[in-house]
């Protein structure tokens, strides 16, 4: 992953909360957890970014996004996998940028197996429309990160 210090920029945030940037122009994804801030920018595509803590406990809430075609590669790894499909979801979201969608209904995350770093394919389902995104995700220490960059 890439790193770029934006000094001049000054960024705003949508109707629907989605961060942009004023100048330059570009796409920006932020994340946020526990002390840790993080932003991704990409200059010719929208993105998507996400952080998470091992310990967010995403277990309680996962009727809310867990569709049933995705709980059968959940069983191993549990924990670690569905913080990931949450986070892949996130990302997701945050490429799309409105308020509207429902994480079971409108997005699917498809098998994965779980590594320390890697890529996880995810889809937004919305009208028999179907995206594809392919998801970075990487482990440091107790630290989830996920992106994605739109195609």
């Amino acid at each position: 992953m890439r790193y770029c210090l934006i000094n001049t920029s000054i960024f705003f945030y949508n109707e629907f909360g989605k961060p942009f940037l004023a100048s330059p122009e570009g796409f920006i994804s932020i994340s946020h957890t526990h002390g840790f801030v993080g932003v991704l920018f990409h200059r010719f595509n929208n993105c998507g970014f996400d952080m998470e803590l091992m310990d967010r406990p995403v277990a309680s809430i996962s009727h809310k996004f867990v569709r049933s075609d995705e709980e059968s590669f959940l069983k191993d790894n549990p924990l670690q996998k569905t913080l990931m499909l949450w986070s892949a979801k996130e990302v997701i979201y945050k490429i799309y940028g409105k308020k509207s969608l429902d994480f079971k209904d409108n997005l699917r995350i498809l098998p994965f197996e779980y590594q320390h770093q890697g890529e996880i394919k995810g889809q937004l389902i919305l009208n028999n429309d179907i995206c594809n995104y392919d998801i970075q995700y990487s482990f440091q220490d107790q630290l989830l990160t996920t992106f994605a960059i739109e195609k």
